[in-house]
């Protein structure tokens, strides 16, 4: 048994170096094989046939912060506001295309202020007072997300959120038709008359 595995394991990856050939049939089409064939030419194929991946760069999604932005605003403002949830490359599965949105904020989100969700770099929905909040209705697909935290009197933008890119998943429902397809009746023969 150990010789039959010694085998089998010397001649497996000479299975991978097959030669091709390439010939024309009597219809006048190339065909290709890996059986010589008469008047077949050899084709040469490169060794390392691998490929190399080029690294994808993320966009930095660490939370600006009041002193990063250079502001100038008073020292009550809260110094940071970022996304919990969704997070980076996260998965959403809603048949509705809800979002549920955690946020947070290092201070009260005071009466005075809202936060506006943009969704694609386009506002979406109504500005909230909640740090927590849903969206609806987001289509499927690839989306980046960030939030604005709002002066309500006279809109000012006090600080932006992190990045956030994810993916909705929403399932597509084919509508039928439940009935049955009526079968065809067939046609009747005609009975054979006697002279």
């Amino acid at each position: 048994m150990k010789q039959f595995m010694l085998l089998i394991i010397i001649i497996c990856p000479l299975c991978g170096y097959a030669a091709i050939y390439k010939y024309v049939d009597a219809n006048g089409n190339y065909v290709y094989s890996d059986k010589p064939h008469p008047n077949a030419t050899r084709i040469k194929v490169k060794e390392n046939q691998s490929m190399s991946w080029r690294p994808v760069k993320i966009k930095d999604t660490t939370p600006i912060t009041m002193q990063q932005a250079g502001s100038t605003t008073p020292a009550d403002l809260p110094a940071e506001f970022k996304i919990i949830s969704p997070t980076e490359q996260q998965y959403i599965r809603s048949n509705q295309g809800a979002l549920d949105i955690v946020t947070q904020l290092s201070s009260k989100l005071k009466a005075d202020q809202t936060i506006q969700a943009y969704l694609d770099n386009k506002p979406y929905g109504e500005p909230q007072t909640t740090l927590s909040f849903t969206l609806s209705g987001i289509f499927r697909g690839t989306h980046s997300l960030y939030l604005q935290l709002l002066d309500k009197a006279s809109g000012k933008v006090l600080l932006t959120s992190n990045t956030v890119n994810f993916y909705m998943y929403r399932n597509i429902v084919k509508h039928t038709l439940l009935e049955p397809t009526p079968e065809p009746t067939p046609e009747p023969t005609p009975e054979p008359t006697n002279p």
